[in-house]
């Protein structure tokens, strides 16, 4: 996935949903959730 979020930051095209991705990646790793499955993403943004 940060090969991805990587790759639409560098194209210069407006990506509103790739920085909620991105910022909910950083959310999940930032908390010590990095580790997770993907699914889990929304558990851990919810909070």
């Amino acid at each position: 996935m940060t090969y991805l979020a990587s790759f639409a930051q560098a194209s210069d095209v407006a990506n509103p949903i790739g920085a909620v991705v991105r910022n909910g990646f950083a959310t999940a790793v930032a908390t010590g959730h990095g580790e997770k499955f993907v699914p889990a993403l929304s558990d851990i943004i919810a909070g």
